[in-house]
């Protein structure tokens, strides 16, 4: 009889259960059906049998009970953290918007700086050229001698106006890292 009670009751909780994927995420229900099934299981088994069916079934409920507690708990805290990333993500663009503009503003500064050289050395070379066609060596042994003197400032203007473009080259590069990051966080691979 014992074998036949169990039977019954373990035909009756696992026709309960879903098929598929979905049976972790959808919790038991006890059809009529199901209850009745189980109500007789019960009302055939010995005082014993029937006294520790419904102990195990009044667990079973509690137990559902915690689980779909904890299911709130654990959408209410994925909520919580999937508006903490957004609010982060927004900060760092925000940071990393305010480094990146300054970067860009002190290159345009720069060059500014740096446009009147830069724009004479052209002009120069220029007329070096102009008066290699003239073939005017005074002239342009004169013109190669001022280029001369303007070479090493204009690599060293050349070389700041670099090394500011590689700075921002730099933190555009890390920004980038850095969103990857979050992004790849975010869809749930934190170690990857």
């Amino acid at each position: 009889m014992r074998n036949i009670t169990a039977l019954l009751t373990a035909l009756a909780l696992a026709s309960a259960i879903p098929a598929g994927a979905a049976a972790a995420a959808q919790p038991i229900e006890f059809t009529s059906t199901i209850q009745s099934s189980l109500d007789k299981t019960m009302a055939g088994a010995g005082q014993s049998q029937a006294n520790k069916i419904n102990s195990q079934y009044n667990e079973f409920r509690m137990l559902q009970s915690q689980e779909q507690d904890w299911d709130v708990k654990i959408n209410a805290l994925h909520d919580r953290n999937e508006e903490a990333l957004n609010t982060l993500n927004l900060q760092l663009k925000q940071v990393d918007s305010a480094k990146l503009d300054k970067l860009e503003a002190d290159i345009a500064q720069t060059r500014e700086r740096y446009k009147p050289l830069l724009s004479q050395y052209t002009a120069l070379n220029k007329q070096i050229e102009a008066a290699k066609l003239l073939k005017s060596k005074d002239f342009s042994g004169l013109l190669r001698l001022q280029a001369a003197a303007m070479k090493i400032p204009v690599q060293l203007a050349r070389l700041d106006i670099r090394t500011k473009e590689k700075a921002l080259q730099t933190a555009k590069g890390t920004t980038t890292k850095t969103t990857k990051k979050t992004s790849h966080f975010s869809s749930g691979h934190p170690h990857g």
